[in-house]
């Protein structure tokens, strides 16, 4: 398996293709982040660096239809960021913070995602 440099990575899908569906995400993180304080990483190009990049680092290292595990899912970085990239992956998130559990489950709800399990 080849994996993209950063750079292409970035041209590519943080502001290609998947631009509009990143941009949703970031909106539900700035509304949630109100009332559950999930990152204190808030202005745009920050979220788009240090959140989505460093999330989507990883898009080409799983097989296809891959399960994947995430312990302490948090805000759900990488998870929800790489279930945008790759809608083939299958994910699995544990977080024992009840107020990000919710706020997994309202991304996954708002995006219509199958294939994500959290467990709280």
């Amino acid at each position: 398996m080849e994996i993209r440099n950063i750079e292409q990575l970035y041209q590519d899908e943080i502001l290609g293709e998947k631009r509009d569906l990143l941009e949703k995400f970031r909106l539900l993180l700035l509304e949630y982040n109100q009332k559950y304080n999930l990152t204190a990483i808030l202005e745009e190009k920050d979220v788009y660096y240090k959140h989505f990049l460093d999330s989507a680092a990883g898009v080409d290292l799983f097989e296809e239809r891959a399960k994947v595990a995430e312990i302490g899912s948090g805000a759900g970085f990488p998870s929800m960021v790489l279930k945008i990239l790759r809608p083939d992956l299958e994910f699995s998130l544990f977080e024992s913070v009840g107020k990000k559990c919710e706020f997994l489950r309202a991304v996954v709800d708002n995006f219509g995602f199958s294939g994500v399990h959290i467990y709280n």
